[in-house]
């Protein structure tokens, strides 16, 4: 089941990692490091999930982008962040899940797994 997942985060080790792990099983990985560019790839592309950090490049946090992106398009986001504690339910209310970091790879291929073996 190959799936086009956008990354959307501000650390390239980070993204590297996801790269590395996902790309391997078949996913097409499309990646942003700012709001705008991630709300354009959304646009552009057929995207599946996005993995989205809270803390970004530019004028737009992860919060405010996954919420547009959901409202244009109704993509499932999976947060990843540290600052877990950020989040409000309001803010959830879009979100598939949030995943901790740091995680490891098979926390997010799990996760993804059982997303994309339920109703998304």
């Amino acid at each position: 089941m190959v799936k086009n997942i956008l990354v959307v985060e501000d650390e390239a080790i980070v993204v590297l990692d996801i790269r590395f792990n996902l790309e391997p099983l078949g996913h097409k990985v499309f990646v942003a490091d700012n709001g705008k560019d991630a709300i354009q790839i959304a646009k552009n592309n057929d995207i599946d999930l996005v993995l989205m950090d809270i803390n970004l490049k530019g004028d737009m946090d992860g919060i405010e982008t996954s919420k547009m992106i959901y409202q244009n398009s109704r993509t499932p986001v999976v947060f990843s962040t540290a600052n877990y504690d950020l989040l409000r339910d309001e803010q959830l209310e879009f979100a598939k899940c949030c995943i901790r970091k740091p995680f490891n790879v098979e926390e997010l291929v799990d996760t993804m797994n059982h997303l994309f073996s339920t109703d998304l």
